[in-house]
């Protein structure tokens, strides 16, 4: 999240959640990490079941897939405000949030060098399957196996009117382009999928993993991609993540345009959280002139990228460029009818922040008020999320002359903040009140 004239926006990494890129249709797929049922020491097959899944329908026009920083994400939200209610009940209040029709979800065991996996794929609003299947192979056909599992549950999908999903049918131009797909040798991918599973429960073993999963084949661009993303994230080596980003870049086919707007877009990303916000919005060009080549400028993914470019001008204090691309991203977001999300919330707040820097303070509490009753609506008033509103809103009080109800929001910012762990920011707004008399 950035800090703007004391005032605090939402990034499009932070609350928007959906930045994988969506297809030109509603198929929106949450991917599940898959259960293990075996040794624990191969647990890091579950994420790269999941990777290897994303990956492949990630190449399909007509489908748009929640990427797994976005889950997680969303996951420590729901964590904050309901508890940890186990796998099903998580993923579909995450389908939820984030606009997502589908689930895939599944468990494996490894025995003997023999894997066996069962996938489903469930309605996201009312949980049931739609299709189950199982596959049996062995572990060395790893890919083989993820490009039967993608055709079979994607390859026919009828249309549920009362679930939201619409009909699609997988043709050979699609399968031609997972098939197509290069793969790296089996131990990098190992590697590969031992940081990410990792990544941030140990971050220096997961960096080290990346390493030596680059060091076994040097043209993995995925691990070029989860290399940079850690050194910039967790590292703040910023020089070295943005490297890595560009052999990333270099190493992905032309054909492959979804994934290099994807790229671009991270890189983007990552200069926005080293404070380089030229370069940051030099780099979401990058990505929005390949999104709109391929026609995907309705897209969700489009949507997101409009909000992060209006970050990067409400960071500059260009508050008129802010407004203007999030009136963008609401447009794509209202014509899909996901007002009830997150992502929306964290959006009617960042045109509040936007109007902060207008000094206009009037029309911020509006956006405020109406970013908080969709919080409230969805059930995240227990989040750090809401608690940067509540700040946000005290502020805006507090500029108008409303001492007493800036510090009671103040005091509400600091209860929530405390409660979920982030005590700087707790500190922050408990000092803030405490200035205010109250």
């Amino acid at each position: 999240m950035k800090i703007c004239l004391r005032i605090i926006t939402i990034t499009a990494v932070c609350l928007f959640c959906i930045s994988s890129l969506f297809g030109k249709d509603n198929l929106r797929v949450l991917v599940y990490p898959f259960e293990n049922h075996g040794n624990e020491h191969y647990s890091w097959i579950a994420s790269g079941i999941a990777d290897i899944l994303r990956n492949n329908l990630s190449e399909i026009d007509s489908i748009g897939v929640v990427g797994e920083d976005e889950r997680l994400n969303l996951l420590s939200q729901i964590v904050q405000q309901f508890g940890d209610r186990g796998d099903f009940h998580n993923a579909k209040k995450i389908a939820e949030l984030i606009g997502a029709n589908l689930i895939v979800m599944g468990e494996y065991i490894y025995i003997g060098g023999d894997l066996q996996i069962e996938a489903k794929l469930l309605s996201a609003k009312d949980g049931n399957i739609i299709r189950q299947i199982e596959l049996n192979g062995s572990a060395d056909d790893i890919f083989d196996l993820q490009n039967e599992m993608t055709f079979m549950l994607f390859g026919e999908i009828e249309s549920d009117n009362d679930n939201n999903i619409p009909a699609f049918s997988m043709n050979d131009a699609d399968k031609s382009k997972i098939s197509s797909i290069a793969r790296p040798n089996l131990i990098a991918f190992q590697y590969y999928s031992l940081g990410r599973e990792i990544r941030d429960s140990r971050p220096v073993e997961a960096i080290g993993y990346a390493e030596k999963a680059l060091k076994e084949d040097p043209s993995y661009s995925e691990a070029f991609e989860s290399a940079g993303w850690m050194q910039g994230y967790i590292f703040n080596r910023f020089d070295v993540a943005q490297d890595y980003i560009k052999t990333a870049v270099e190493l992905t086919p032309s054909s492959r345009k979804r994934r290099l707007a994807r790229l671009y877009k991270l890189a983007g990303d990552i200069y926005d959280f080293e404070g380089d916000i030229d370069s940051a919005i030099g780099n979401f060009n990058k990505s929005r002139v390949i999104m709109e080549e391929l026609g995907l400028n309705e897209t969700i993914d489009y949507a997101s990228l409009m909000m992060s470019i209006g970050v990067g001008y409400a960071v500059k204090e260009d508050a008129d460029n802010a407004i203007k691309f999030y009136e963008k991203s609401r447009a794509i977001m209202d014509s899909r009818s996901l007002e009830m999300t997150s992502g929306y919330a964290g959006l009617l707040m960042n045109f509040g922040t936007a109007y902060v820097i207008k000094e206009d303070y009037k029309n911020a509490m509006l956006f405020f008020d109406k970013s908080r009753s969709v919080f409230e609506a969805i059930g995240l008033d227990k989040t750090s999320g809401y608690s940067h509103l509540l700040y946000n809103l005290a502020f805006s009080h507090r500029q108008l002359g409303n001492k007493q109800t800036a510090g009671k929001y103040y005091r509400m910012a600091h209860t929530i903040y405390s409660s979920v762990g982030e005590e700087n920011w707790a500190q922050t707004a408990l000092n803030q009140a405490k200035r205010l008399g109250y």
